[in-house]
């Protein structure tokens, strides 16, 4: 069970430290771990008198200021172990372990704490600042443990001498001294050849970018040395790529080190490699020698290059690289489809003038994707062809045809249904195609209309929007694609109704000329004549009117009985009811369902240019049934100027503003 640290007391071992590691004699104090470390210093003065306030608490890795002290407890500089006790190699003498109850931020913790704390004695210039403190001596199984000289530990002279080399390894001057210390240490070592932070010389070497010193500690203690690992399970490797030490990793890969080993925390070199900035991975590239590594080594920078689309290295490393499964990173024919790099791609597709075997278009990645999905992903038009293969699945090309339509590379979605042209889309798919083409007609208008140019339903759509937006070059492709302009909506709109009401004239007489069905009617049986009057844009209706294809539109009425005349009466545009009184041999007397002919919707018209209709109507010879009553009911909402007209013919007054016949 865990003690109440309140009432708790322990054993605990004071050691005075300083950047000359001399070393003192230890004190031991029964102490409450519950006491501040202010009301410690005044228990610890009198046992170091020549100190006084002369030393600092240490906590980790760092100096505990003065005026931290009184709100700090002992507890909490006290080291704690992560997973129980530790192994003899971190295990202190005559220190005592004990589990204890710690509350940190309002939490309660149950830990076991080592009963020492290390004094720092200001006694000369320091070592280390905080921040290299921080990076070198932390240490992951028990907090507090690895910045302690290693000479409080043990006075056995051949780790003094190894204390030593690793030193002179850090500092990477005195290459002749670290010789003779290798020689005589060697025949009497029993072990591995580490400190007591499980640090090899080569690990000092390496973190400190001495690439001689490495080379002579590889050669004396050999290539096994580079798999040895501190006490966060780095290998000498893992220190060269933490302090990017170029120089160093380019010697290391030499040896065909395990790029995948894990420290403690699970990072591998792979990892590391893949973080360096764009200028180390240059400068590596530019100076390792290909030729001396091995086939994964090989296949990992050329994984790399490719993803820092460095074309130089590439080019070597691609026509080098064997195909090796990992199921680490994407194959170099993937990356290369995804870089969109022709020359790479054809280097690792055809090695006619090498004995290395090519690399498969046809292998699937981890997550299932071949060269042609990373290619069609990217919209590189150039690679596809390259990649594609009729042995590939229905299902390889359904997830193809996603990845574009997803991420929107339809010059993409056109090249492959051009290598295949019973490319399958499905309804969701075509949908999401038909939106997007008349979201930005201009620029996918033209690309997927013809993937989709067999759907009568997509024909439809993109061509009306091509007239709604008066586009020439979309109606002309799909034109050219034998694709139909005059299919009808839900509504029974052809594009040349879009055309009409929007009064594009150069897009009307396109679709007249190339032979579109002009008969047709919409829901309420208007044609594109109905809806040119009803939006009154005259030059739509002259052009009509004046094509002999679409003449014959005038005399057709919707189904509310009005011919276009009557429309353009009862929408109110004079200027078109003029014209067609004029110009054409329309039935100026028809009458619609609601029993109301012309004459009735004159108050809907300009008043000023009712003389002028009506002066056109006394020329029109008609029949005798225009004396019957035609007008009934007075618009509402309309307050009409009187006027009085009177038929030159059969002499019938009309009084305009009373709307019935005198």
């Amino acid at each position: 069970m865990a003690k109440d640290t309140e009432s708790a007391t322990m054993l605990i071992k004071f050691q005075v430290v300083d950047d000359q590691k001399t070393q003192e004699d230890p004190y031991l104090l029964e102490l409450n771990p519950a006491l501040t470390l202010h009301e410690t210093r005044g228990e610890l003065e009198p046992k170091f008198p020549n100190h006084r306030q002369n030393f600092q608490f240490l906590w980790k890795e760092r100096r505990i200021k003065i005026n931290r002290e009184k709100s700090l407890k002992l507890i909490d500089i006290l080291p704690k172990l992560n997973r129980g006790i530790p192994v003899e190699s971190f295990k202190f003498k005559d220190v005592q372990y004990q589990k204890m109850e710690y509350f940190k931020k309002g939490d309660k913790f149950e830990v076991t704490c080592c009963g020492i704390v290390f004094l720092w004695k200001e006694s000369g210039g320091i070592r280390y600042d905080d921040k290299e403190m921080r990076s070198i001596l932390n240490g992951p199984h028990l907090y507090g443990f690895s910045f302690i000289p290693s000479t409080i530990l043990t006075t056995d002279p051949v780790h003094d001498h190894i204390d030593e080399m690793c030193e002179i390894a850090a500092e990477g001057q005195d290459l002749q001294t670290l010789q003779s210390l290798l020689v005589s240490c060697l025949p009497n070592m029993k072990g591995d050849f580490v400190d007591h932070g499980k640090n090899t010389p080569l690990h000092y070497a390496a973190t400190n970018g001495h690439t001689d010193v490495c080379r002579l500690l590889v050669n004396h203690l050999g290539s096994n040395v580079l798999q040895c690992k501190d006490q966060n399970g780095r290998t000498p490797l893992h220190c060269a790529f933490i302090r990017q030490r170029m120089d160093v990793i380019i010697y290391m890969l030499s040896f065909k080190p395990d790029l995948d080993a894990k420290d403690v925390l699970g990072v591998s070199c792979r990892k590391l490699m893949f973080k360096l900035p764009q200028s180390k991975i240059d400068y590596l590239f530019e100076n390792i020698d290909f030729n001396i590594l091995d086939d994964r080594i090989i296949l990992f920078l050329t994984c790399l290059a490719l993803q820092r689309k460095n074309i130089s290295a590439g080019r070597k490393l691609c026509k080098i690289v064997k195909p090796i499964s990992s199921s680490y990173f994407k194959q170099p024919l993937n990356l290369a489809a995804e870089f969109g790099n022709v020359e790479l791609t054809k280097m690792l597709l055809n090695r006619e003038d090498s004995d290395l075997p090519s690399h498969s278009p046809l292998e699937y990645d981890r997550n299932g994707h071949l060269p042609l999905h990373y290619a069609c992903q990217h919209g590189h038009c150039d690679i596809i062809p390259l990649l594609y293969s009729d042995v590939l699945t229905e299902k390889d090309f359904q997830r193809a045809t996603k990845l574009m339509v997803s991420w929107r590379k339809f010059d993409a979605l056109l090249c492959l249904s051009e290598l295949r042209s019973n490319l399958v889309i499905d309804q969701d798919l075509q949908n999401f195609l038909i939106d997007e083409a008349e979201r930005d007609l201009s620029k996918n208008g033209k690309l997927i209309a013809p993937v989709l140019r067999s759907t009568l339903h997509a024909n439809q759509r993109i061509a009306s929007e091509a007239a709604r937006q008066n586009n020439m070059d979309v109606i002309e492709h799909l034109y050219s694609l034998g694709m139909r302009l005059d299919l009808q909506d839900e509504m029974g709109r052809t594009p040349l109704h879009e055309a009409c009401q929007l009064g594009h004239g150069e897009m009307i007489s396109y679709l007249i000329d190339h032979g579109i069905d002009c008969h047709l009617q919409d829901w309420q049986g208007s044609t594109a004549l109905h809806y040119a009057c009803q939006t009154g844009i005259l030059d739509s209706v002259s052009l009509l009117l004046d094509n002999p294809k679409t003449s014959f539109l005038i005399d057709i009425t919707d189904k509310s009985g009005r011919n276009p005349l009557l429309t353009a009466a009862y929408c109110g545009h004079t200027d078109v009811v003029v014209y067609l009184l004029k110009y054409t041999s329309c039935d100026v007397w028809m009458v619609d369902i609601y029993n109301k002919s012309l004459l009735n919707y004159l108050l809907l018209l300009n008043t000023t240019s009712v003389p002028v209709i009506v002066e056109i109507l006394r020329n029109c010879k008609f029949e005798d049934k225009t004396s019957e009553k035609l007008m009934v009911g007075k618009p509402k909402n309309r307050r009409p100027k009187m006027a009085t007209y009177q038929c030159s013919l059969c002499q019938k007054i009309w009084h305009v503003f009373n709307w019935h016949e005198s």
